[in-house]
């Protein structure tokens, strides 16, 4: 009797094994026949490598400005889009360049003199955005951070900041830092109040959101 019920259970078992089989193989052919239009299948299931950008520079020329890249791994870029930022914030499309050799070379013609950060934002076969780190465009007529006096006799000195700043770090001559704070994103004139320092050169390193600038002053 229990040998029986022992052989009738197995049976139970294999024929709703069986039918779990054909049940997951349909859902399968079904999904492929519905998803017969998608030419990347893998892109949903898995996320592709962001583009490498490598050698971003940005120079001034006559009457545009030149933004040169190189990119590796691009096999799933769709495009990359030139941005700017004339405030260090808000950043908007210069233009756009579809991938093909790896090394690029974008004008933006921009009547605007005021100091630009550009940055290539990379959209995805996945549709998905990776950017760049932002770069400054050389050869600016106007630096984006000015300080006064660079020859220091007290402990006073004046930043008259074209961006927002978020923070300052100072660094004396043998790399050590000296001096941080945290600005949170003040511009305009700013006064910085430094701890006593000893004579020599020192570095004032300025950080937004999307940039980075260097001052040089001396204490004496």
């Amino acid at each position: 009797m229990e040998n029986r019920i022992s052989a009738t259970i197995k049976k139970s078992a294999l024929i709703i094994l069986i039918c779990t089989l054909c049940i997951s193989q349909a859902s399968a052919q079904q999904y492929i026949i519905n998803d017969k239009d998608n030419t990347h299948p893998e892109l949903k299931t898995r996320d592709a490598l962001p583009a490498f950008i490598t050698k971003l520079a940005a120079e001034r020329a006559n009457g545009y400005n030149e933004i040169a890249w190189m990119a590796l791994r691009e096999n799933d870029v769709r495009k990359y889009i030139v941005e700017y930022s004339i405030n260090g914030i808000d950043f908007q499309s210069a233009g756009e360049v579809v991938p093909n050799t790896g090394t690029y070379v974008f004008r933006h013609h921009l009547m605007d003199n005021s100091p630009a950060i550009y940055r290539i934002k990379t959209e995805q076969m996945n549709s998905r955005f990776f950017y760049s780190d932002g770069i400054l465009l050389l050869g600016a007529r106007i630096s984006p951070v000015k300080i006064f006096p660079t020859v220091v006799h007290g402990n006073m000195i004046n930043v008259d900041s074209f961006w927002p700043v978020e923070k300052i770090n100072v660094y004396a001559s043998n790399g050590a830092q000296v001096y941080s704070k945290d600005l949170n994103g003040q511009q305009d004139k700013i006064s910085v109040v430094l701890p006593s320092l000893g004579k020599g050169m020192y570095w004032m390193v300025f950080q937004g959101r999307a940039w980075r600038t260097t001052e040089k002053f001396v204490v004496e």
